[in-house]
Parts: structure tokens; sequence; C-alpha cells
């Protein structure tokens, strides 16, 4: 399988345990959007960068888990940057990171 897709998830708090969820049954293992984030009026979000392929993708949209991904956003770049998909992608949802002191 090739992975040459440079993937940003990112998900209000309130969705993030059933994404994470929904990513382990899967197949992608435990507590993928783990990055704390928040936005201007301090709502808390968590986001992840991964390198994926068109089956993630495909997954994501599969109408049998639109329940889980509706509230999802994904930033997917073909042979993207990954530092640079993931700058543009917070700065387009106007999340900055946050540390684990201020979660």
């Amino acid at each position: 399988m090739t992975y040459s897709i440079s993937c940003v998830l990112l998900i209000r708090a309130e969705h993030r345990a059933e994404i994470n969820a929904l990513a382990e049954s899967l197949g992608y293992g435990p507590n993928n959007l783990s990055v704390a984030l928040a936005d201007s009026s301090g709502n808390k979000w968590y986001g992840c960068h991964t390198w994926c392929g068109q089956l993630l993708l495909d997954q994501l949209a599969d109408p049998e888990y639109q329940s889980t991904t509706s509230a999802l956003i994904i930033s997917s770049v073909p042979g993207g940057d990954p530092a640079i998909n993931w700058v543009q992608a917070l700065a387009d949802n106007g999340l900055t990171v946050v540390s684990d002191n201020e979660e």
C-alpha cells in the first residue's frame, strides 16, 4: 500500500472519543487524534497528521461511518509537505496548538 497523501485530521473535543474509536476499529491504532488544539473562543479541539493512502480517505467518506465522521475536518494533499499542510490546516480553521497545561 502506498502512503503518499499528507492528511491532517481535526475534530472538536466532544467528538474525539468517537473518531478515535472508529480509527482503532479500522486498524489504525488507539488515540490517533492526540494533539490538543484550541480555537479563538477557547473551544477544545484535537488533531493529528498522518501519511495515508486513498483507502483511509475512502473509509472516512464511507456513508456507514457518516454519523461519526461528519464532524471531522480533513485536509489531504497528495504528495504534500506535512509541516506545511499541518500549519495551513490549523490556520484555515483558526486553531492553535495548546500545551498540556492549557488543556
